[in-house]
C-alpha cells in the first residue's frame, strides 16, 4: 500500500546461495517444479519415488543408515518432517517404527495415551517438548531433547543448548516422540538432513506454503520420499494460501 514502511526479508543464511536446496525453494515459491534427481548421494536435493506401501521403509533406510553416513553426523541430526500424523508415513507411525528399531527395549520410562492408542518413552528416545515452560524447565515449544533415565520420581532428559533438565511426573507429558515431527512444528528451526515424506494419503495437507517450509529446513540434504505427482500437485495448490485481509 506504500503507506507504512516495508522491509523485505532476502537473505538465505541456511544454504549456500546456489545450493540445489536453494534453488528448488526459490522455483517452489514461485509455483514452479524444481528440477530434481532420485540421485540423493551427489545431490542436494531429491524426490525419490516411491509407491504408497514402501515409503515408510525407504524412510527408515535413509534416516537409520543412509544420511547419517553420508553426512557423517549423528543420527539425531536428521529430521523427518511430515505433512500429517497419520497413515503410513504420518508422524504417529514413523516414529513408532523407528523406536522399535533404536530404543524400545525393556521397561518404558513412562507411557501416555495418544487417542485410542499408548504411546511408550524409552531411555534414549529423541523427545520434543509442546509446550512452553521456561520458568519451571528453561524449555520452549519445539525444543528437542533425548531421554536418559527415570530417577526416582522423575525423568533426567538432555536438551541441546539447555543440558540435563529433570521432570517431574506432572510435567513429562508435555514431551512427544521427535524422529518425525509435522512440518508445521519444524518452524523456524534447520537440521543437517532432511526426510520429507510426500505420499498421495496427505494430499488433503500438502501445498505450495508447507512444501516450502519443509524444504529449507535443510541445510546439507533435503530428500523427498513419496510420489512425484502428489509433490507436484501441492506445489500448484498456491490458492491455498491465499488470505482475506483489511489492506486495501
Amino acid at each position: 500500500s506504500q503507506t507504512i514502511p516495508v522491509v523485505r526479508l532476502t537473505g538465505n543464511y541456511r544454504q549456500h546461495l546456489m545450493s540445489d536446496i536453494s534453488k528448488a525453494a526459490r522455483s517452489i515459491v514461485k509455483g514452479n517444479v524444481p528440477d530434481f534427481t532420485d540421485n540423493y548421494n551427489d545431490n542436494e536435493f531429491s524426490l525419490i519415488e516411491t509407491a504408497r506401501g514402501y515409503q515408510a521403509n525407504k524412510i527408515l533406510d535413509l534416516y537409520l543408515f543412509k544420511l547419517p553416513k553420508l553426512l557423517n553426523v549423528d543420527m539425531d541430526q536428521i529430521q523427518i518432517l511430515s505433512p500429517m500424523r497419520n497413515g503410513e508415513v504420518g508422524v504417529n507411525n514413523l516414529n513408532y517404527l523407528i523406536q522399535k528399531k533404536l530404543t524400545a527395549n525393556g521397561s518404558p520410562l513412562f507411557s501416555k495415551k495418544n487417542k485410542n492408542n499408548e504411546i511408550h518413552f524409552y531411555a534414549d528416545d529423541k523427545v520434543i517438548m509442546r509446550k512452553n515452560k521456561v520458568k519451571e524447565l528453561g524449555l520452549v515449544n519445539g525444543d528437542i531433547g533425548v531421554l536418559i533415565r527415570k530417577s526416582g520420581n522423575e525423568i533426567v532428559t538432555e536438551f541441546e543448548n539447555k543440558g540435563v533438565v529433570k521432570f517431574k511426573q506432572n510435567q513429562i507429558y508435555d514431551l512427544e516422540l521427535a524422529y518425525a515431527i509435522t512440518i508445521h512444528l519444524s518452524q523456524g528451526s534447520d537440521y543437517p538432513g532432511v526426510i520429507i515424506p510426500c505420499s498421495s494419503e496427505h494430499d488433503f495437507m500438502l501445498k505450495r506454503n508447507l512444501i516450502y517450509t519443509a524444504i529449507t529446513r535443510g541445510k546439507e540434504k533435503v530428500c523427498v520420499v513419496g510420489e512425484g505427482k502428489s509433490f507436484i500437485a501441492g506445489i500448484g495448490k498456491g490458492w491455498m494460501d491465499f488470505r482475506y485481509t483489511n489492506f486495501v
